[in-house]
């Protein structure tokens, strides 16, 4: 017993086994968060780009922000399976109150009830404004589905909202979303977005 206690041979190879699965955990578990890290940030300037690009123009129409749909993609380097969208809102200071001008959303399933939206979803994220104020707000959501979901991260929808001014104009004109006057109710012309503040 005393010879087989002083015997050394193969304890590293002992260890060697008994830290393996350790070892394979820990570097899946960084795959994991790098990978995670690695979306969010692609998420994050995808949505830079998408807001930057709307400030540029004056008019635009629907099938616009679903373009900009098929550009988040790229840039977000999101595959096919990935239901990525877009909602893109204009929003106003009226007085002491935030307005709501138009939205739309890319997803396309119209039946979901995330399509629901109101101002006070977004009311957080809007910087302090100046009476008769415009802005663009840009919601990207990307799902994320991890590889391994033991290692503290679950699958979850990335969003990012990004609040940006306009550059040329003081409001952005949709040509399918016309922006109604208060007193008549009635839509002013679209085309020209600075008859319509």
């Amino acid at each position: 017993m005393s010879k087989f206690k002083s015997d050394n041979t193969g304890v590293m190879t002992m260890e060697f086994m008994i830290l393996l699965p350790v070892l394979l955990m820990w570097f899946a578990g960084m795959f994991v968060f790098f990978d995670a890290f690695h979306k969010w940030m692609k998420s994050l300037k995808a949505s830079y780009t998408v807001a930057d690009l709307l400030t540029r123009q004056t008019s635009i129409d629907d099938a616009y922000i679903f373009a900009l749909d098929g550009i988040f993609d790229s840039i977000s380097q999101a595959k096919d399976g990935d239901e990525t969208w877009l909602r893109v809102s204009q929003v106003k200071m009226n007085g002491d109150a935030l307005e709501l001008l138009w939205t739309t959303p890319t997803y396309r399933d119209e039946t979901e009830e995330i399509l629901l939206f109101s101002i006070e979803d977004i009311r957080n994220d809007i910087p302090t404004m100046v009476d008769n104020e415009y802005v663009i707000v840009v919601q990207s959501y990307r799902p994320f589905n991890p590889l391994f979901d033991w290692v503290g991260i679950s699958a979850t929808t990335f969003s990012n909202t990004i609040v940006a001014p306009l550059r040329f104009s003081s409001s952005l004109a949709n040509e399918d979303h016309p922006i109604t006057s208060p007193d008549t109710d009635e839509g002013l012309d679209s085309d020209d977005p600075e008859e319509a503040t």
